[in-house]
């Protein structure tokens, strides 16, 4: 119903006296952006008719955190609901028109007045809950909201996730009379509809058919299983392996129906020399477990810029489309490098102070976030804030030393791959007991160039030599 209601309402009327005709008019073509259409299917599966849409939103003194879950998608969704909450024919008479707001724009930084409990809050916001507005504060995730808007208790509402009925509804409105039910039938049982962002979709309905627009959707879901050793061949001691081996069964089950979200094993800490193959067991979890990987540091969080604030807009984006992707895993990668609060005070203690306590309010309220596993690693375990690693926040701290001497053969199994595949290995381990996995991966390279330059395959004297 409210889909039909906003189509209606947006309807032009003439604004001029027509032109005389001249001949046959070329039909109009509507070609709505991938973004809006998102937004609208979106918005109608989750609220039916404008009336509840109305309702839901418009009360007098309401308060809600509208999640929509993709950070690429908060300005369409706000334009929709400006247009509707606009329109007579879809906005009730006599109700009372929210603000609408993006969930970090009502919230002001640095306030010398964020003692008082309204001090944190930038002055439209403070505004609207002294008189009664209602207020509708748009987030990509209700976890990555400040947390002084949570403090407020609103009402959190999250769009329904994209399925198959809401996407053959978008391709209908996007390719008019060409069969979108007939076409969605060849897409994948297993893609999964709901991580179609706005990038994708803009990219994908650039096709001129209904057909080549689900081909490129399964080519952007359905990306090409990955080739090489898995998950079972990667050298870790058991101590890391049974933890881990835990989670993917979790969130296997979790998929399947089996458990609750709940009931899933939490992300750990990892923690090991460099080189020891941390980033490389994140992105074997993603695969065994079927997840999305998606991955962030400080290093690439600050790289467009030092100031603190942009560093962790880009962090809360890493957040967003972590959820975006869900089922998916967050890897944080050299968490160490957000500092520790409570050492020696320098000129840099203040970032510290503010970018710790920015990541510490993601996690907190990223907690039990359905579809999304938050894991990170770091070289130096001493160098990270103690409410970072405190019981509660990662589950369980793991540690991934080089590889040993039962583990050797392993590892050069692992970068060799089909080469000296009936080679005993164990005498060789024994020569490269002290190294790194990427020292293996990179004697294994030097082998593999030398034998290419005596024009020959690999030999094990090749492997030895490097």
């Amino acid at each position: 119903d409210l889909l039909d209601q906003i189509e209606q309402a947006t309807e032009f009327g003439p604004v001029l006296p027509p032109c005389p005709p001249v001949g046959p008019a070329p039909a109009t073509v509507w070609r709505p952006k991938a973004a809006t259409l998102l937004a609208v299917v979106r918005l109608a599966a989750s609220f039916g008719s404008a009336t509840a849409l109305a309702t839901e939103l418009g009360m007098n003194g309401a308060l809600t955190l509208l999640a929509t879950g993709s950070a690429a998608l908060d300005q369409t969704v706000r334009k929709v609901l400006e247009q509707i909450v606009a329109e007579p024919s879809l906005w009730p008479a006599g109700l009372p028109v929210p603000d609408l707001l993006y969930a970090v724009d009502a919230v002001k930084t640095g306030s010398p007045d964020r003692h008082r409990t309204l001090g944190a809050f930038s002055e439209k916001m403070r505004d609207a809950l002294e008189i009664g507005t209602p207020v509708v504060l748009i987030t990509p995730v209700a976890g990555t909201a400040p947390r002084a808007l949570r403090d407020l208790n609103p009402k959190v509402v999250a769009l329904k996730p994209l399925d198959h009925e809401q996407l053959s509804v978008l391709l209908d409105l996007a390719y008019p009379g060409q069969g979108a039910a007939d076409a969605l039938a060849t897409l994948p049982t297993d893609a999964r509809v709901s991580r179609l962002d706005p990038d994708r979709a803009t990219l994908a309905l650039r096709a001129t058919d209904t057909e080549t627009a689900v081909t490129a959707i399964a080519e952007a879901l359905c990306p090409a299983p990955v080739e090489g050793a898995g998950w079972a061949a990667f050298p870790m001691p058991d101590t890391v392996r049974a933890p881990l081996e835990q989670m993917i069964f979790d969130l296997h089950a979790w998929q399947d129906g089996r458990i609750s979200w709940s009931d899933v094993a939490r992300g750990p800490l990892l923690v090991g020399p460099p080189g020891s193959g941390k980033t490389q067991v994140a992105r074997l979890i993603g695969q065994e477990a079927g997840i999305a990987v998606v991955a962030g540091s400080v290093a690439q969080w600050s790289s467009e810029s030092a100031r603190s604030s942009d560093m962790i807009k880009a962090m809360r984006s890493a957040f967003a489309t972590a959820a975006e992707q869900a089922p998916a895993l967050l890897f944080l990668d050299e968490i160490d490098a957000f500092g520790d609060r409570n050492r020696k005070a320098d000129h840099n203690s203040a970032y510290t102070d503010f970018i710790v306590t920015a990541l510490i309010d993601q996690l907190d309220g990223y907690h039990g976030h359905e579809g999304v596993i938050v894991m990170a690693a770091t070289n130096h375990l001493e160098k990270l804030d103690r409410a970072i690693t405190r019981a509660g926040r990662f589950d369980r701290i793991l540690r991934l030393p080089h590889p040993d001497h039962t583990l050797l053969p392993q590892a050069l199994r692992w970068h060799l791959g089909p080469d000296l595949a009936d080679t005993d290995l164990t005498g060789v381990a024994q020569a490269a007991l002290g190294m790194s996995g990427a020292d293996i991966a990179a004697a294994v390279r030097a082998a593999r160039g030398r034998a290419r330059q005596a024009q020959r395959a690999l030999e094990l004297a090749d492997l030895t030599d490097a």
